[in-house]
């Protein structure tokens, strides 16, 4: 029996109801263990395959580094996998060869980024001197999806802001753990920040635990920007050439479709605005 250890991309637009296994519904775990069910050296003991994953996503967040663990009877590739995916929303790019005892979940470092776009009048300024806040150890309670008995203290060990580039920022945070929507949660206040909704010293009092959690709760920037960039183990990964071409193609084409889009987009926005000049 051998282990394996895999790098998944998926699509956040693509239909699926995010990445935990859900009956009825398709999900990023259901396309992926289908997938390796049809190669055919997987355990026969269900039990014995010890599927498992580095994170949950939510719908509508991309991945490029989420880590997928197996078990196998034989050899298992990338290419493996992916000749039994189907489809193009899921691509197994990354493996390693891992111990039995291997749990994606226990990562030195995960890492996430966010792609948000520029809106009028934000100080872009204060929002990157707001974000070194976050950086260190916090209780990060009021960032969490909803409250819980679980230890809310996190580490963020990097957080950068780059941008604007073609009016998107983009929010990069490496921390060891995060819990549910943190990230999200973390940029959405920071966009408020940036638009005078809320100010850098409410952000400091939110990681005090006497704080009481404001009652609409801190604001969540929508999960279609969020991208699980990376998880790290401390060993590399054997990245398939093949594989990362055929997902480069796919992006190129994705691409291709959104520009076709914003195209459209611009010439009915320019449509109205003649009109509204005749009348």
């Amino acid at each position: 029996m051998q282990r394996y250890a895999f790098k998944v991309f998926y699509e956040g637009t693509k239909p699926f109801y995010g990445s935990q296994r859900q009956a009825n519904i398709r999900t990023v775990e259901g396309d992926l263990i289908r997938a390796l069910m049809r190669t055919q050296v997987l355990p026969s003991d269900l039990n014995a395959v010890k599927f498992a994953s580095a994170g949950r996503t939510d719908r509508y967040v991309w991945s490029l580094g989420n880590v997928f663990a197996v078990n196998a009877e034989r050899d298992l590739t990338p290419a493996a996998v992916n000749s039994k995916m189907g489809s193009d929303d899921i691509r197994v790019w990354a493996s390693a060869r891992v111990s039995d005892s291997f749990n994606p979940r226990r990562a030195l470092r995960r890492h996430y980024k966010y792609f948000a776009c520029v809106a009028q009048g934000m100080d872009l300024e204060l929002l990157i001197e707001t974000s070194k806040l976050f950086v260190g150890a916090h209780d990060f309670r009021s960032f969490a999806h909803r409250p819980s008995k679980e230890n809310s203290t996190r580490e963020i060990t990097d957080f950068s802001v780059v941008g604007p580039s073609d009016n998107f920022i983009c929010f990069s945070i490496i921390g060891d753990s995060f819990l549910r929507r943190m990230v999200r949660k973390i940029v959405g206040a920071l966009l408020y920040v940036a638009l005078g909704l809320l100010k850098p010293t409410e952000i400091q009092q939110l990681f005090d635990p006497m704080t009481p959690i404001p009652k609409m709760g801190v604001p969540s920037a929508p999960a279609e920007g969020l991208v699980l960039w990376d998880v790290d183990y401390g060993f590399p990964f054997e990245v398939d050439g093949y594989a990362v071409k055929k997902l480069r193609v796919a992006l190129m084409n994705s691409i291709r479709q959104l520009m076709i889009k914003k195209v459209l987009l611009n010439e009915l926005m320019d449509s109205a605005k003649n009109d509204l000049h005749q009348e």
